[in-house]
């Protein structure tokens, strides 16, 4: 072997190696990024999306009796759920943040949030103020449903 390669290789083994570098990660559901969107939507005069779902989860929280990291955390009493989604109808109604930025307000995804803001106008009434008619939804897939049923011969 070559005298000068075995000096390198005895010397590469004795030589302290350093640390491997620490590459902080976020989790998935850590809020990383926010969205700002026009205020010609309907977010307060004055008041940007980002600077108003805080607001509105302080509020809704206190209303119900819940800490904010409560409403934040996964949950799932009926108390909770119905805060959770006070609070994404609020959010959808007066402000003009996207309902991923919503989601991400109380650690949930976009399409939670859009069930969510469902259930809670169906359960009062309201209409929804994103233009998304839940009772017609679930009417739709329930028919969905019963076809498949029905073509595989399983209809009850």
């Amino acid at each position: 072997m070559n005298p000068v390669l075995a000096q390198a290789i005895r010397t590469a083994r004795m030589t302290p190696q350093p640390p491997p570098k620490v590459v902080p990660m976020l989790a998935w559901r850590t809020p990383s990024v926010v969205e700002l969107v026009p205020l010609a939507r309907a977010a307060p005069v004055g008041e940007l999306p980002a600077e108003a779902l805080p607001r509105i989860l302080q509020e809704v929280a206190a209303r119900h009796g819940y800490m904010v990291d409560a409403l934040r955390r996964s949950a799932k009493g009926r108390g909770m759920a119905l805060a959770r989604q006070e609070f994404m109808y609020r959010a959808a109604a007066e402000t003009g943040a996207s309902l991923c930025a919503i989601g991400r307000a109380v650690c949930r995804d976009h399409t939670t949030v859009r069930h969510g803001i469902g259930r809670y106008c169906a359960a009062r009434g309201l209409a929804s103020p994103r233009d998304f008619d839940f009772a017609a939804e679930v009417a739709r897939r329930k028919a969905r449903e019963a076809d498949r049923l029905v073509a595989e011969g399983l209809a009850r």
